[in-house]
C-alpha cells in the first residue's frame, strides 16, 4: 500500500527537497515559516502567526499538485496566499550570486533558512491580494484631485505627518512641508499616498504597522479611498485595514472599521503644485 501510495502521489519525489518541517525566512511575516505537505499540496506559513490562530488564516501560501509541479518545473504558477487571494503568482529562484539584487532583495522572497540559499520563492505578482482582499464597506471615492498637495486631517483635529524618523505621525495642526501629501491615482480606485518631505509612499504590514519608507509602489502600500459625506476611509489593498489616528497621535493600520478613529478629511493647498516640495 505504502508503495502504491508514493506511486500514485504525483509530487513524491518532490517532498524530499523540501522536506515536512523545512524552515523558510520572510521579513514580511515576521521571520520563520514551516512548510508542510499536506496530502499532496504544500503549504508554507509564518510560525508564530499559525501556532496561534491556526492554517486558515492569513500569513500562509498553499500550492496544489499541479503547482507544486509548476514550481519545481521553475515555472511560474499561482497559489492561494493567506487563504483568501487564489491569484498570487510565485517562482522559484535559484541561488545566482552574480545577481545580488536578486539574491538580497528580501521583499517578497522567502528564503531557506541555512548557511547557502539554495532555492527562493519569489511572490512577483504586483497584484497580491489586491481585489479579492479588499472588502468595500462604503462607496468608493470619486472626487479625489491629483493635482495638488492635500493634508490627511484626522477627526481630533490633526494633520498626518512624516515626521523626523520617517514615520507616520496625527499629533498636530501644522500644514507645512512635513504633513504635505501627494495622493497618486493608480486606477481602478487605487491611490498611493506620498510624503512631500522624503518623497516614499505610506505602507503598511500585517501587524498593523505603518511607515513613510517604501520607494517603489508595492501592493502595500496601494489603498483605496472610501467616502461618506465629508469622511474619507483609506483602506490598505493588502491586509484590507483601515487606516487610523489615535488620541496619542500613533497612526496603525489594525482593523475594518470605518468610525471615527477611521475618518479623514482632505485639504487641498489651493492649487499649489506637488512640484514646488
Amino acid at each position: 500500500v505504502k508503495t502504491s501510495e508514493k506511486v500514485n502521489d504525483p509530487v513524491a519525489k518532490y517532498k524530499s527537497i523540501i522536506p515536512d518541517g523545512s524552515i523558510f525566512t520572510y521579513s514580511y511575516w515576521g521571520g520563520d515559516c514551516i512548510a508542510k505537505w499536506v496530502g499532496s499540496e504544500l503549504w508554507i506559513g509564518a510560525v508564530k502567526y499559525i501556532n496561534k490562530n491556526g492554517t486558515d488564516g492569513l500569513q500562509i501560501l498553499k500550492l496544489r499538485p499541479n503547482e507544486v509541479e509548476k514550481l519545481f518545473a521553475n515555472k511560474i504558477t499561482t497559489c492561494l496566499w493567506d487563504n483568501r487571494d487564489e491569484n498570487t503568482r510565485v517562482e522559484f529562484v535559484g541561488d545566482d550570486k552574480k545577481k545580488p539584487d536578486l539574491l538580497f532583495d528580501k521583499k517578497y522572497r522567502m528564503y531557506f533558512k541555512s548557511k547557502s540559499v539554495i532555492k527562493a520563492i519569489h511572490a512577483i505578482s504586483s497584484k497580491r491580494n489586491e481585489s479579492v482582499a479588499y472588502t468595500p464597506q462604503l462607496p468608493t471615492a470619486k472626487k479625489i484631485r491629483c493635482d495638488s498637495i492635500c493634508f490627511l486631517v484626522g477627526c481630533h483635529g490633526n494633520v498626518l505627518c512624516c515626521d523626523g524618523n520617517n514615520q507616520p505621525r496625527c499629533s498636530n495642526q501644522n500644514r507645512l512641508a512635513w504633513e504635505a501629501m501627494h495622493l497618486i491615482d493608480e486606477g481602478r480606485d487605487r491611490y498611493c499616498i506620498q510624503s512631500q518631505k522624503n518623497k516614499c509612499y505610506l505602507s503598511t504590514q500585517q501587524d498593523g504597522s505603518v511607515t513613510f519608507d517604501a520607494k517603489s509602489k508595492e501592493n502595500n502600500a496601494i489603498w483605496f479611498i472610501e467616502e461618506k459625506g465629508s469622511n474619507h476611509f483609506f483602506v490598505n489593498s493588502q491586509t484590507n485595514y483601515a487606516l487610523q489616528a489615535r488620541p496619542n497621535g500613533d497612526v496603525f493600520a489594525v482593523n475594518t472599521n470605518r468610525a471615527a478613529w477611521e475618518a479623514w478629511t482632505l485639504e487641498y493647498k489651493g492649487n499649489d503644485p506637488v512640484a514646488k516640495y
